[in-house]
């Protein structure tokens, strides 16, 4: 045990020194199910954050709307937007982890997260994910949004996953400026047939992290031309 967590910790000081540009994650996701995890936040073997970082991590969110910067209970934007932290710290570190290392037991801690970030008084919804473009699924080996709803969905009861968007161009963000990434978001989106659209009920769009909001202002923009009429939004991080 002792040689294992040896070892995991030398390729998690790699994994630190190569950056997250590191499109090729099947090297490091094999070490993943073989070696043991360990905490991001302070280092102690058996999972990718402890109870007691995690429980640190959630007491200490901002929980604010990233659309007008207010608490969650003073927001009133017509779609409210739940933020559980800015991009730093160990939920930054873990969602890139996740997301270009393809460390996929974050997953749960990561959903873990987002249902803090979501009041406990929404007891039933559709929860969204914002499509991943194809190229960066085809590089991750996986859906890394998907995959966090999926998690979340498994939270609680009364949340069910709806794949009610798709991509409608193959278009990447990362890098533009405002301008280009607005225009892009306009165009990155249809509504899918895979999800019938009912009035009634409330559609959550989900995304890992908020930037400029111009990627999940398309997305509502496409669920209410479809006929949703009840919508918020959640995400991990947003900036400062």
């Amino acid at each position: 045990m002792l040689l294992c967590f040896i070892i995991k910790r030398s390729f998690d000081k790699i994994n630190k020194n190569m950056g997250f540009d590191v499109k090729n994650t099947t090297f490091f996701s094999l070490l993943d199910m073989v070696f043991p995890y360990t905490c991001r936040g302070c280092g102690r073997l058996g999972s990718v954050l402890c109870g007691r970082c995690k429980k640190h991590n959630i007491q200490a969110s901002v929980g604010i709307c990233p659309r007008c910067r207010k608490i969650i209970k003073r927001c009133s934007c017509i779609v409210p937007a739940y933020g559980f932290c800015y991009r730093e710290g160990v939920v930054d570190d873990l969602l890139k982890e996740y997301k270009y290392k393809s460390v996929r037991g974050a997953a749960e801690v990561l959903a873990e997260c987002l249902d803090a970030a979501i009041p406990d008084s929404v007891l039933e919804a559709e929860i969204v994910p914002l499509p991943t473009a194809p190229k960066h699924i085809r590089a991750r080996g996986f859906d890394h949004t998907l995959y966090l709803v999926k998690a979340l969905s498994r939270r609680r009861e009364g949340f069910s996953v709806c794949r009610a968007l798709r991509r409608a161009s193959n278009d990447v963000q990362v890098g533009k400026d405002d301008k280009t990434r607005e225009e892009q978001a306009a165009r990155a989106y249809k509504a899918s047939s895979a999800c019938r659209i009912d009035p009634e009920k409330l559609y959550i769009l989900i995304d890992d992290v908020w930037t400029t909001g111009s990627s999940m202002e398309a997305a509502i923009k496409v669920m209410q031309k479809a006929g949703a009429v009840k919508l918020a939004s959640a995400v991990l991080l947003m900036p400062r």
